[in-house]
């Protein structure tokens, strides 16, 4: 199996290079490409930046290098009512900042012509779920959201939590490459680790503390998920 890897932040990317005996490096389009090998699976990583088009051009660059059977997104994210370090394996992915209601026929996050949500790969998400519990994680499998602001206020979601009862984390990646994922048929998977909680007052300090942490512990689970396909 062919996989694609995808970090938003350099140091989401480095926990996961930090665990790997060896690997190499190359260029895909103008991308930082890290290549190795888990298992009997071929991994190629990039480190995307942050933000929604960001993030759909490199999963776009990823595929159109190599075929891939199955892209992983996953890093640090804002959780809702969650502690930092916590685990968030999402069933679906949607837009938050998306909004075309006024046309009467969309619900909030739907873009016109698509679904409300992506929808990840129901098998690989089992065996992540698996995977958490073996290691101790503490883990939820819910929804991902996610959108063009750092959030602080999950008031600002209440549209969206109106529609869907299990949003439990933000990011600003997950849903371009889970759009990207789908429009090109490849399963795909989006796990997130919880650097910080939406609505506390010490949010940024806990994200600038938990980042290193929350980063670690994602790319922990990724190497156990890719062990265990």
């Amino acid at each position: 199996m062919h996989i694609g890897l995808l970090y938003a932040m350099p140091e989401e990317r480095q926990a996961f290079t930090a665990q790997l005996s060896t690997y190499q490096t190359r260029q895909i389009a103008g991308l930082n490409a890290y290549v190795t090998r888990i298992g009997a699976h071929d991994i190629t990583l990039v480190e995307c930046g942050i933000g929604k088009v960001n993030a759909a051009i490199a999963a776009t660059k990823l595929i159109q290098d190599k075929p891939l059977d199955l892209i992983i997104s996953t890093g640090v994210s804002g959780g809702i009512n969650l502690d930092p370090e916590s685990l968030v394996l999402a069933h679906s992915v949607a837009y938050h900042d998306v909004d075309v209601r006024a046309f009467g026929q969309y619900v909030k996050g739907q873009l016109p012509g698509m679904s409300p949500y992506f929808k990840a790969d129901e098998n690989t998400l089992q065996i992540a779920l698996e995977c958490a519990k073996k290691h101790g994680y503490k883990s939820y499998v819910g929804m991902v959201v996610s959108g063009d602001q750092f959030l602080t206020n999950s008031a600002t979601l209440k549209d969206m939590m109106a529609l869907y009862e299990d949003i439990y984390a933000t990011d600003m990646e997950a849903a371009a490459v889970a759009h990207v994922a789908t429009l090109e048929n490849i399963p795909f998977l989006m796990i997130r680790s919880i650097s910080d909680r939406l609505d506390a007052p010490s949010q940024i300090a806990d994200f600038k503390i938990f980042l290193d942490r929350a980063a670690k512990r994602a790319a922990e689970i990724v190497h156990a998920l890719v062990q265990s396909l």
